[in-house]
C-alpha cells in the first residue's frame, strides 16, 4: 500500500492538508487497511521517511478512530480545467489523474 494512503472520511470532516516535515515518522493506530481486495481489523501503519515503517517506536501517534486507510486513488476520466481541478481531486484522495 503506498504510503500516499488516505484516511476515508467524509470530505467536511478532512483536515487542511499537513505540512509536516516528510521524514516525520508518524504511527497511524486504530486503522483498517484496505489493499483493493479486503479489509484488515483495525491495527497500527507507521510511515516514515514517506514510505510504510517497521516499528512505531519514537514514532507521533495519531488515533485513526477506525477509519479506513487506503492507496491513492485513480480518476482515468477528467477535465483538467484548472490547478483547482487538482486540488479538489486530491481533497477526495485521487493522487493520478488522467486528462
Amino acid at each position: 500500500i503506498a504510503a500516499a494512503g488516505v484516511l476515508a472520511v467524509p470530505a467536511a470532516a478532512q483536515a487542511a492538508p499537513s505540512t509536516a516535515d516528510a521524514k516525520e515518522k508518524i504511527a497511524l493506530t486504530n486503522v483498517r487497511v484496505f489493499d483493493g481486495t479486503s479489509l484488515t481489523s483495525p491495527r497500527t501503519v507507521v510511515i516514515e521517511n514517506g514510505r510504510i515503517g517497521l516499528t512505531a517506536l519514537g514514532a507521533r501517534k495519531i488515533d485513526g478512530g477506525g477509519a479506513t486507510l487506503l492507496p491513492g486513488l485513480i480518476d482515468a476520466h477528467i477535465h483538467l480545467q484548472d490547478l483547482s481541478t487538482l486540488q479538489q481531486l486530491a481533497s477526495y484522495g485521487v493522487t493520478t489523474a488522467l486528462d
